[in-house]
């Protein structure tokens, strides 16, 4: 089965999307709680790459997961059991075989927040 997911994650330990041998990756702890959470080897397909710290509110991934049987509407609570507290799976459901987050997309949004003050707002560290 293939999934379409949205993720959300806070990237300040993770070194990056993208799994790099020896470091806590995005995509590396993905890949290592849905094949626990499916029971099965998956292959996570994210629709960019961030840099390390870079956090994401809404990000589309694709997890490839044969012979799954976990029901689309059900993945992002099995998966919370697995996942990390700063990963979260918060939708997800069926998607085309011939899908590809990266390359079907219509565009994409980026934010980035620059705190321009003398003094620092606490709920802002590690976040702009």
């Amino acid at each position: 089965m293939k999934y379409f997911a949205k993720i959300k994650y806070l990237g300040t330990d993770f070194h990056g999307f993208q799994v790099q041998p020896g470091l806590r990756t995005v995509q590396g702890e993905l890949c290592r709680a849905l094949s626990e959470t499916l029971g099965v080897p998956v292959s996570v397909t994210g629709c960019s790459r961030t840099d390390r710290g870079v956090h994401a509110n809404e990000m589309c991934i694709t997890v490839l997961a044969e012979g799954a049987s976990v029901p689309p509407d059900r993945l992002a609570v099995a998966a919370a059991r697995y996942l990390p507290p700063d990963i979260s799976v918060f939708f997800a459901e069926e998607a085309a075989e011939d899908f590809h987050p990266r390359y079907d997309v219509y565009g994409k949004e980026y934010l980035y927040k620059i705190v321009n003050s003398r003094t620092m707002d606490p709920f802002l560290v590690g976040r702009a």
